[in-house]
C-alpha cells in the first residue's frame, strides 16, 4: 500500500510513517523517492505501526522500541531470551498500570475532597 492508504489504516500522519521509516523503525517494500517509483508498504510496515503506536501509549520511547525490535529479530537470542524480553515487557506493563491505578485513586479523593468542600460551603450559607 502507499504510504497514504498506510496513513489512512494506521491513524498516523504521512511525516510520521516517513519519521519511522527514517529511525529505521519500519522499511518501504520498494520504490525510491524522486525517482518516478512510488513506495509501497507491505503487512509488516503495518504490523510494526500498529505494535509502535501500543508501546507508545505504554510509554515506550522510539529507542526503546527499535531496542526491543531488533533484539527479537536477531538470530542471535535464544528462545529463552526472547521469553525474557516478553517478561520484561509485562513487568513495565504492569509497572504502568500500578502508577495508572495510584493517579485514578488521586483523582477521586480529590473529587470526594472538592464535594465535601461544595457541601460545607452549601451548609454553611444555609
Amino acid at each position: 500500500m502507499l504510504i497514504g492508504e498506510l496513513s489512512e489504516v494506521t491513524g498516523l500522519s504521512k511525516d510520521t510513517i516517513r519519521f519511522y521509516e527514517k529511525r529505521g523503525l519500519i522499511q518501504a517494500e520498494n520504490g525510491s523517492p524522486g525517482k518516478g517509483r512510488f513506495k509501497t508498504y507491505g503487512e509488516e510496515a503495518l504490523r510494526r505501526l500498529t505494535l509502535i503506536q501500543k508501546a507508545k501509549r505504554l510509554g515506550f520511547t522510539l529507542g526503546q522500541i527499535k531496542q526491543e525490535i531488533e533484539a527479537w529479530e536477531s538470530n542471535e537470542l535464544s528462545w529463552d531470551e526472547k521469553i525474557a524480553i516478553i517478561h520484561r515487557q509485562v513487568a513495565l506493563v504492569d509497572e504502568r498500570i500500578g502508577q495508572l491505578q495510584e493517579t485514578r485513586e488521586h483523582l477521586i479523593e480529590s473529587v470526594r475532597y472538592l464535594k465535601n468542600l461544595k457541601a460545607g460551603e452549601h451548609e454553611s450559607r444555609s
